[in-house]
């Protein structure tokens, strides 16, 4: 079971591949913005037809077929009272958690203390854990995750060269960090999945980049108005211009509002940053990813 404050939907993906390489038929879940499935035979988007639940663990595990050999699950609830939900029904062998970054501050509290006292309710009494904070891994994220599910595959004794090659094999999921080069002059640093300004510092120093040659492009959440406080000071940097996306902002506005100018965009990945990221994607457009 996979745990934290960032970056689980990531470790899902490593740890899943990683297992199914040594020939373990393996099934994965993440949540987020484009919940969906890890299977033998690929991967399935789950649909919705209403706002993600913690039930969905649930529902999802009740499914699995009985010649499963191994389960990866993120632990999406978001409540310390329903955190203990996914070791319950899950009895997981191994907890691998991520980070204790500081995240839905309504439900948990504005610090990092606060964060290990919510997810820690997450975690059963004599389960073994892998945790991210107590691990020496590498700054840039991508070479972090693989070493933190490189740990994880370890303490589970199925480590090898093989299951590592496969893991450094995985493309990057849709909304991983990348910068795209759509051409006349413009750059987009995608970093909407960096929701915490933790997150969006270290990347935003991967690049290089000076804050007053950047654009900073803000995606808004309206249900998660301290996130966009705990931003302030991130925002408050020299940058040559900063524009916070409410949710009402027409596509191709914004797409011609980026254009001849280089953009670092973090906040939330959902909405119109995501259409962005798929139309990029999807017509061609190069990418490279900052530290590889």
């Amino acid at each position: 079971m996979v745990t934290g404050s960032r970056g689980k939907s990531s470790l899902v993906r490593l740890i899943t591949v990683g297992m199914s390489s040594l020939g373990l038929r393996t099934r994965g879940r993440i949540t987020g913005v484009l919940p969906r499935e890890f299977t033998p035979a690929g991967e399935r988007l789950i649909t919705r037809h209403a706002p993600g639940h913690v039930e969905e663990m649930r529902w999802w595990l009740r499914g699995i077929p009985p010649d499963t050999d191994a389960i990866v699950m993120e632990n999406s609830a978001v409540s310390p009272d329903l955190q203990p939900l996914a070791a319950r029904w899950l009895d997981p062998t191994l907890v691998v958690w991520t980070n204790s970054r500081p995240d839905h501050q309504d439900a948990w509290g504005n610090s990092e203390q606060a964060a290990v006292r919510a997810l820690s309710r997450g975690v059963p009494s004599g389960c073994a854990l892998v945790s991210g904070d107590k691990l020496s891994l590498p700054s840039e994220y991508r070479a972090s995750n693989i070493a933190l599910a490189e740990a994880a595959l370890d303490a589970m004794g199925v480590l090898c060269d093989k299951a590592s090659a496969a893991m450094r094999a995985l493309g990057p999921d849709i909304a991983d960090f990348r910068v795209f080069d759509p051409g006349g002059n413009t750059a987009l640093a995608a970093a909407f999945s960096a929701n915490d300004p933790e997150s969006a510092e270290l990347l935003f120093s991967s690049l290089g980049w000076d804050t007053r040659d950047t654009c900073a492009l803000y995606s808004d959440r309206r249900d998660r108005p301290a996130r966009l406080r705990s931003f302030a000071a991130f925002l408050a940097r020299p940058w040559r211009e900063v524009r916070v996306l409410r949710g009402r902002e027409n596509d191709d506005e914004v797409t011609e509002w980026m254009t001849g100018k280089r953009v670092f965009g973090c906040g939330n990945v959902a909405g119109l940053p995501l259409r962005i990221i798929v139309k990029l994607i999807g017509g061609g457009c190069r990418w490279t990813m900052p530290g590889l």
